[in-house]
């Protein structure tokens, strides 16, 4: 009777352990722009699972946009962009700190990201789910 309880009680310690949690999605909004224009247009948008090296590519206006997850933490996941960014969109006032490829997204909030060209790129926002 302990023999069996035994096994029971290990297949189920065996059982659960392989089951992984659903990783956390970061969501990606685009919108593309033009200066000269005044034109906007929606390009839409894609999904990432916060996995290492998961990643996206997406059209834009200044040629593609590839956005992979380079870290993944409890607190936060780090994000690479195969082009610099600056934080805030295009019609907004920009951060004053220098664009970087790289920009930490905690899960919750929201970062709102542009190319950095002055007569038309692409704005990003991003957001991880909790």
């Amino acid at each position: 009777m302990l023999r069996t309880l035994f096994v029971a009680l290990s297949a189920l310690a065996v059982l659960s352990g392989c089951q992984q949690p659903s990783p956390r999605t970061v969501s990606v909004e685009t919108q593309t722009w033009n200066s000269r224009s005044g034109a906007v247009s929606q390009e839409g948008g894609a999904s990432i699972d916060a996995v290492e090296g998961s990643n996206v590519t997406l059209p834009s206006n200044v040629g593609h946009l590839t956005i992979t997850v380079s870290a993944v933490r409890d607190d936060a996941v780090t994000l690479e962009f195969n082009q610099p960014m600056a934080r805030g969109h295009h019609d907004e006032e920009q951060a004053a700190d220098k664009p970087s490829t790289s920009f930490d997204l905690a899960p919750g909030d929201e970062l709102r990201l542009s190319t950095v060209t002055l007569d038309a790129g692409s704005d990003v926002t991003l957001r991880l789910d909790d």
